[in-house]
């Protein structure tokens, strides 16, 4: 499976390159190698739009990823509250007493992605740029799993975290695409109960409305990778029973 996605990439190149020479960049500000790359995901999602989302998940978890960063960390696998998760701290640094922890929530549409592959040099990227600690959490993915399960992951994880010894207004939580919904509702949540609160919540391109109303989801469809079609598929399998308009699921209507 890895060796699909490797070929899509290296053919993405000559063939981005060779458009460019005769339409000029797809947006001014894009460079050549990020221009293939964008073509080559969005091949990909195309690729694998009609695949079970089981045989999906597989193929993600089977790509080569780089490792740069992955070599400037030391890394172990924990459990939160019955959660699994994964520690990332950078070589050498030794977290001290009240020292800020980010808790991190991957994406990938609730349905794929782990520390262990897709977004382990990410999260190593994040802990060496920042010299902190990152706990990443493996929350339970859909579709073998439906909210509200990924929420009750987080709450656990947050509060074994608490539970550890880590001060709430030492805790930021984050996350990207699905886990930057997830981080928000991490917060109301906590808010809702009444008791204290991530320090900062940190949001990187959070999938927030799962209804996905906005027109640049038409206006971006030639150059985005990932196609509302599929997305509205996604959101399905996670939400399960709920309404995609349900402030739970999409915390924009919160």
């Amino acid at each position: 499976m890895g060796g699909r996605f490797v070929w899509i990439f290296a053919s993405s190149f000559p063939k981005t390159a060779l458009r460019r020479a005769r339409h000029g960049p797809a947006r001014p500000t894009w460079s050549l190698s990020f221009e293939a790359a964008v073509r080559a995901l969005r091949r990909d999602w195309d690729e694998t739009a009609d695949w079970p989302l089981d045989r999906v998940r597989a193929d993600v978890d089977a790509r080569p990823y780089p490792k740069k960063h992955l070599r400037k960390v030391t890394k172990r696998e924990l459990v939160l509250g019955g959660v699994p998760a994964t520690e990332l701290v950078p070589t050498g640094h030794t977290p001290s007493t009240g020292e800020p922890v980010i808790l991190f929530f991957h994406g990938g549409s609730f349905i794929y992605g782990s520390t262990r592959s897709s977004h382990g040099e990410t999260l190593a990227h994040l802990a060496t740029a920042c010299g902190l600690r990152v706990v990443s959490v493996e929350y339970r993915l859909a579709p073998e799993h439906a909210y509200p399960a990924q929420r009750e992951d987080a709450i656990a994880a947050f509060d074994a975290l608490v539970g550890e010894g880590t001060p709430a207004s030492s805790i930021v939580v984050a996350g990207d695409s699905a886990g930057g919904n997830l981080a928000i509702e991490l917060q109301l949540a906590l808010r809702d109960r009444g008791g204290p609160q991530a320090a900062a919540a940190v949001l990187l391109s959070p999938w927030v409305d799962l209804t996905m109303p906005g027109a640049s989801f038409a206006r971006n469809d030639p150059f985005d990778f990932g196609t509302r079609e599929v997305l509205v598929r996604h959101a399905a399998a996670y939400a399960g029973g709920a309404a995609l308009d349900d402030p739970r699921v999409s915390p924009r209507f919160a």
